[in-house]
């Protein structure tokens, strides 16, 4: 069997959502190929679970030291063991970059000089580090893909980043929607005039506060409720409800009880958290910068807006005098059922087995 080393930042009880569609991979690469989840943790540990053998490479755990740490225990590492393929799915600075001699397939997530162009900044100082921070990552990252056998991004808009930013060749560039795990869980009836509008962030700056605060002022004496997940938030409006920090299964319940998932981001690089509310039924108003190819050229093409508060207003006034709203809901779900772990892991897989 050949060996697919798969490089991510985060150790595995600390993934987010770029780490969970890289560790999916690996458990659909399994079924074929011997698979190694390589990961940065402040020891060093290894076990085996889903037939994927996951090691860790002790790193100090400081913030600036520990990437260029990784990087070189990462090199000496992977010299002793017999490589046929790399994914690298690190968002920092593409740590596969130092090895050319093998096949790498690149997970692109965002493209670094688009993230500049979308991102607001709190002060000089945040908006200097970003630049310093971006800058580098842009140029190791041009290289790196540039190089690269191939690279796998998530919708056409990055797919256009790629080749505008980093001129990557359109024939190296293959397309991979994300993915959710889809339960089949029956629709709940909103015959009311009320709202429950779901808003989850951990980077409120980038996902948009501002606009929601907007909009939120707009609605405040109407029946419309914004309820924030994820860090601290307060608002001023009382129709603004923060709810903190969530275990996934309590993400989930919360779900259910919401009509929409509101995320008017700056940038992205297609959220699961847009799918796996789309899943519990709720209609995605979202920012056209969320690149959910997915669902347009639907019936929810018109909930995608180029960034405007008055435009979500107008928005969410339609839907507040919407008499049909189940049937808005039935089409979210409908849109996102194919995207399940089983179906898009399985196009990573088929086309793993075309490169190998």
């Amino acid at each position: 069997m050949k060996n697919i080393f798969i490089i991510s930042d985060a150790h595995p009880k600390k993934w987010s959502g770029v780490e969970k569609v890289s560790d999916e991979i690996g458990k659909k690469l399994a079924y074929k190929y011997n698979v190694f989840h390589l990961f940065m943790d402040s020891q060093n540990k290894k076990n085996t679970n889903n037939n994927i053998s996951y090691i860790s490479l002790g790193v100090p755990n400081f913030k600036w030291i520990n990437t260029v740490v990784f990087l070189f225990k990462l090199y000496f590492f992977l010299k002793k063991q017999n490589v046929d393929l790399i994914i690298d799915s690190t968002w920092s600075s593409f740590l596969s970059s130092i090895f050319w001699k093998y096949k790498i397939v690149g997970i692109c997530h965002g493209v670094s000089k688009a993230v500049l162009h979308h991102t607001r900044f709190k002060n000089n100082i945040e908006k200097l580090k970003y630049y310093l921070f971006f800058g580098f990552n842009s140029f190791l990252t041009k290289y790196v893909f540039k190089r690269a056998f191939s690279v796998v991004t998530l919708s056409k808009y990055l797919k256009k980043d790629l080749i505008k930013y980093y001129w990557i060749q359109e024939k190296k560039i293959k397309i991979i929607y994300n993915w959710f795990d889809y339960f089949n869980y029956n629709i709940k009836n909103n015959n009311k005039s009320a709202l429950n509008v779901l808003f989850i962030s951990n980077d409120h700056i980038r996902k948009g506060i501002d606009i929601l605060e907007n909009v939120a002022k707009h609605f405040i004496w109407k029946n419309i409720v914004f309820y924030i997940a994820g860090s601290f938030y307060n608002s001023t409006y009382n129709n603004v409800k923060y709810l903190g920090k969530l275990q996934r299964n309590n993400l989930y319940d919360l779900m259910k009880k919401s009509d929409i998932i509101f995320l008017p981001s700056y940038y992205e690089w297609q959220p699961l958290v847009i799918l796996e509310a789309m899943n519990f039924w709720c209609i995605p108003v979202i920012s056209r910068n969320c690149h959910m190819d997915m669902i347009e050229e639907t019936t929810l093409q018109k909930f995608i807006i180029d960034n405007d508060y008055k435009k979500y207003i107008k928005i969410f006034e339609e839907l507040l005098e919407y008499k049909e709203i189940n049937e808005l809901k039935n089409i979210s779900k409908s849109c996102i059922k194919t995207f399940s772990w089983e179906n898009q892991s399985q196009k990573y897989l088929e086309y793993i087995n075309t490169i190998l």
